[in-house]
């Protein structure tokens, strides 16, 4: 399935490309970087321990809600479609951090345990747990209405883009029952790869692209492309890593197998129809060659 949210350097396109290229022996898939997922979401479940990541928590807790709430988020959605610049602008300031949806629980629980007696402490602590578990559903309608609305999926200028709500309903609900098994986490991509490595793992990484941080919320610097390569030279299990072709990314990762791709620049089309966007493949195992079909039935 694609994925339930365009998003900026998101890999569909390239999905030929890279699952070929994925090694046949693993029995943990991390997605260090997730994003939109479009590559966790290409490949058929099987039994394989699967982990999305993504820094920022917007994203992750759009993720957990679509896997474990998925009813509770098309009712928050509503009927969607109203899409205008006036809409857009409102979630947006929700998103950008000048709204909080919990602004007020640790206030509340603090002057319930000062004021009430035991039983009614527990009673409404257990109400107020409710209503912020509720308030992370509005946080995700909020957040995938924003990316949905926005030109690029860029979360920042409006794209008068149109919706179709009977659309929205089934991709949301199938891609609940694809991340059911999927484990999703909201951490630094040192942590993680800490936590889950081992020899029968594979990391795919799809960072920032060198010189295009500022288009992702979360910051990510040139000493964090060079803390990533070194995270990842000493690994015990295999990784696979998605960049834009640079001198840069190049040298840093000279040592590794690198494959050179070119895909289409979206961004550019209406003004230049056929530019494209050069892009590497970098990984510590043998990609130079696409593997055959046969060889990825079971994992595909």
């Amino acid at each position: 399935m694609k994925s339930i949210i365009s998003w900026i350097g998101g890999k569909r396109a390239l999905v030929p490309e890279i699952l070929p290229r994925f090694p046949s022996n693993f029995k943990k898939y991390v997605e260090v970087f997730g994003g939109g997922a479009s590559v966790l979401f290409a490949i058929k479940p099987t039994d394989t321990f699967e982990v999305y990541n993504d820094f920022q928590n917007n994203l992750t807790n759009l993720f957990q809600v679509i896997r474990d709430k998925p009813l509770e988020l098309l009712h928050e959605l509503g009927m969607f479609p109203l899409n205008s610049r006036e809409e857009f602008n409102a979630l947006k300031n929700l998103i950008d951090g000048t709204y909080d949806f919990n602004e007020s629980l640790d206030s509340e629980l603090e002057i319930a345990e000062k004021n009430l007696s035991v039983p009614d402490y527990e009673e409404i602590v257990e109400l107020l747990l409710k209503k912020a578990k509720r308030l992370d559903v509005r946080r995700a309608a909020t957040y995938y209405k924003v990316v949905q609305l926005s030109y690029g999926s860029n979360c920042r200028s409006y794209g008068m883009k149109p919706c179709d709500i009977m659309r929205i309903q089934y991709t949301l609900f199938k891609a609940s029952k694809r991340l059911k098994r999927t484990v999703i986490e909201n951490l630094d991509f040192e942590r993680l790869i800490s936590i889950y490595d081992s020899e029968y793992t594979f990391f795919y990484c799809d960072p920032p692209y060198f010189k295009t941080e500022r288009s992702y919320k979360a910051d990510f610097f040139e000493k964090d492309h060079i803390r990533l390569k070194k995270v990842l030279s000493n690994i015990k299990g295999k990784f696979l890593l998605s960049y834009n072709d640079c001198p840069f990314i190049r040298e840093l990762y000279r040592d590794y197998y690198i494959v050179p791709l070119t895909r289409l620049n979206n961004l550019k089309q209406s003004k230049d129809p056929g530019s494209e966007f050069p892009e590497l493949l970098i990984a510590n195992y043998d990609i130079t060659n696409k593997r055959l079909a046969h060889e990825q039935v079971q994992l595909f």
